[in-house]
């Protein structure tokens, strides 16, 4: 699955520490209203969103790692066969 990679790594750490703060928020609103059942449904929808997020995030945060190294890679490389050539 491809993403849009434009974000940076640092937009992608502060992407997810602003879930992780919504979903503890959201799990302490569940947990006072505890004995409602529409809460503690609530929670589980908003972790498996929390999930899907932060999978997301890490699929973009991986593809992007992944290519900076391929294109410093495939630099290092041109430049390894241009001197040889010279």
């Amino acid at each position: 699955m491809i993403y849009d990679v434009r974000l940076t790594a640092a937009e992608i750490v502060l992407a997810v520490q602003g879930l992780k703060r919504t979903v503890a928020r959201r799990e302490l609103q569940a947990a006072q209203r505890a004995s409602d059942p529409e809460s503690v449904e609530l929670l589980n929808k908003s972790a498996a969103e929390a999930r899907a997020l932060e999978d997301k995030l890490s699929d973009v945060l991986h593809q992007r790692l992944t290519q900076r190294f391929v294109d410093r890679r495939a630099a290092l490389l041109v430049r390894r066969l241009r001197d040889e050539g010279e």
